[in-house]
């Protein structure tokens, strides 16, 4: 195998764009250049002097843009209905009766203190920072970890970057055993006014739109309770360059019953994920119905009692027709299939009951089994990871016997580029490094930890991959390859 070469995000704006300030702008707020709206993806390069404003070029300034947010002046009157409009030009529609019960978390991210001080502020409430584990939390708070401004579940703001802040890991939602709790997670922009976004129901339901965002650079989250169903994101950019990375770092992220099924934020005028499905089960008879029984006494052989009719399927999946799409559109599914984001490489793994891993997830994951644990039922997920330079090795997340993510280790470190490898007869993993002269293949054991060179491959290879035959159980033999030119294949047979 082989691996891709990394690439840096390309720069939306050139740095030469001219920058026009209206002249009602404060002159502290960052403005985008007053030109026509693109309708490609990037901006057009300029080629002109950028210090020379255009000549000619009017400024109108948006009547009711609030003052303090920063504002792009438009050079022509927009055709569709302007957002900042006062209610006397656009009637304000009327609410939408909602089966769902939003919930807008509204405790503000506060930083109180650090490293145990002051003391009276220790231990934290939710919300509050800079906490170090969970034990700087109030029970059953935990301490959210987190990159920059990564929005806290449960509390609202950006708070100091960096920094820690406790949080509920089970709050208090209003959603019953039958509804599924939506979250829409946004990160505004410098120019959080152009940002909207709605939740349609495909089956027939009623649709969501999003409250506005008035501030720059600010976390919001809202919560739904909405019935089971197929739905659709579309989140828009009214001027089409997305919320991130020319003018802020915005960001959004959608959870479905605490699964991740959309994110981003480069994107240009919108972006659509569809998340569910509108096919359901019949749900199974409560009671049995009662056989009727004859009057009579037969003579003959008496009928056997009516059988309990089956419930009644719809077809749920249909190989082929490729309707589902995940994981921010990364995968195509046919029509029945899902698919859930489970963690992400680099990142810590969050764990079915809100906590997270000590460590960050390996980077670059390659071959994988499945092995069940030896007593409950649960199972490892065991991956290879193909980081060079010593950064490989292999990474295992461990799950219930009803499928919850409940812990992640690293089962092997300090080796280089594990690619394949197989797993034993015995349930556990050969990891084979594809490192020349130095590679090695290694036998992990997820349920006890207990890793091991094995010691009968010799040391020296650009190993892929590992299998055995056990039709003679007595006799098993065990094969390598190497991902090379002229690879050897090679078999290796125990004495008997």
């Amino acid at each position: 195998s082989t691996q891709s070469p990394e690439t840096t995000n390309p720069t939306k704006s050139p740095s030469g764009q001219p920058t026009k300030v209206p002249t009602n702008q404060p002159s502290n707020i960052p403005s985008k250049a007053p030109s026509t709206p693109p309708t490609t993806a990037n901006p057009i390069p300029v080629t002109t002097n950028p210090t020379k404003s255009p000549s000619g070029q009017p400024t109108k300034v948006p009547t009711n843009q609030p003052s303090n947010i920063p504002s792009k002046a438009p050079s022509t009157p927009p055709t569709t209905a302007n957002p900042t409009k006062s209610p006397t030009d656009q009637p304000t529609p009327s609410p939408i009766k909602l089966t769902a019960r939003p919930t807008v978390a509204d405790i503000p991210l506060v930083y109180a203190g650090d490293n145990g001080s002051p003391s009276s502020a220790f231990p934290l409430s939710e919300c509050q920072g800079d906490c170090d584990d969970d034990d700087d939390c109030q029970s059953p708070l935990l301490c959210f970890k987190r990159d920059a401004t990564e929005p806290v579940p449960g509390c609202s703001g950006g708070g100091i970057s960096a920094k820690d802040y406790c949080y509920n890991p089970n709050p208090a939602v209003d959603c019953t055993e039958t509804e599924k709790e939506i979250i829409v997670n946004i990160v505004s922009d410098d120019y959080p006014v152009e940002t909207s976004w709605t939740l349609t129901n495909n089956c027939g339901g009623a649709d969501i739109t999003g409250p506005e965002h008035t501030d720059a650079t600010t976390s919001y989250s809202n919560t739904y309770c909405l019935p089971p169903a197929e739905y659709t994101f579309v989140i828009s950019d009214e001027y089409g360059d997305g919320i991130c990375c020319g003018y802020g770092s915005g960001s959004y992220e959608v959870f479905s019953d605490g699964d991740s099924v959309a994110n981003g934020g480069e994107f240009q005028t919108s972006e659509t994920t569809s998340f569910g499905s509108c096919l359901q089960l019949t749900p199974n008879p409560t009671e049995s119905p009662t056989p009727k029984v004859p009057s009579i006494s037969p003579t003959t052989k008496a009928p056997s009692a009516p059988s309990t009719p089956s419930p009644t399927i719809k077809a749920t999946y249909k190989p082929g027709d490729l309707t589902v799409r995940c994981d921010n559109n990364k995968l195509l599914l046919s029509t029945g299939l899902d698919c859930k984001l489970l963690t992400t490489g680099g990142q810590r793994v969050t764990f079915a009951d809100g906590s997270r891993s000590s460590g960050n997830m390996h980077s670059r994951a390659d071959g994988a089994a499945v092995i069940p644990h030896p007593t409950d039922n649960g199972w490892y997920y065991t991956s290879n990871s193909e980081a060079s330079s010593g950064g490989g090795g292999v990474g295992t997340l461990r799950f219930a016997s009803n499928g919850d993510l409940i812990g992640y280790e690293r089962s092997l470190t300090g080796t280089t580029r594990n690619c394949g490898g197989g797993r034993t007869p015995w349930n556990t993993w050969v990891s084979c490094e594809e490192d020349g002269s130095s590679g090695r293949c290694h036998e992990v054991d997820p349920d006890t930890g207990y890793t091991q060179q094995v010691k009968v491959v010799a040391q020296g290879g650009n190993y892929e991959s590992f299998a055995y035959d056990d039709q003679d159980p007595i006799a098993t033999r065990f094969f390598t390859t190497e991902d090379d030119s002229y690879g050897q294949l090679t078999r290796y047979t125990p004495h008997p």
